[in-house]
């Protein structure tokens, strides 16, 4: 798995247990509307980053460390948790939205306004 990950371009960072059981595996990379990759995170993912980490990180993404305590501690997940992900095009994702004849607003796989 490892060989097929860096052979694709991507980098392996490696996560202690402490850093696990403050969900630093739990994040999920976005999109913003302007086209920069998001790096969603909970504060407490973010808070046991080391500074290496950080730096590898934000040489592809911006992260966005979000307070989410109660959903960590009560709810048992984190970031990536409360996020679905949609893997369609936005032209397929408007195809279907027309076609369905849904009024509400989609914004699934961007963030407004970041």
């Amino acid at each position: 798995m490892s060989e097929s990950l860096t052979e694709s371009g991507h980098q392996i960072i490696d996560i202690s247990f402490e850093q696990m059981y403050h969900f630093v595996g739990n994040m999920l990379v976005l999109e913003s509307n302007d086209g920069r990759s998001l790096l969603v995170l909970s504060q407490s993912a973010f808070t046991s980053l080391t500074s290496d980490h950080k730096d590898k990180i934000e040489q592809h993404n911006t992260l966005v460390p979000l307070a989410i305590n109660t959903t960590q501690t009560i709810g048992g997940g984190s970031a990536r948790c409360m996020i679905a992900e949609i893997f369609l095009h936005s032209a397929e994702l408007n195809s279907q939205i027309k076609t369905n004849g849904s009024k509400q607003t989609h914004q699934l796989h961007r963030i407004q306004g970041i």
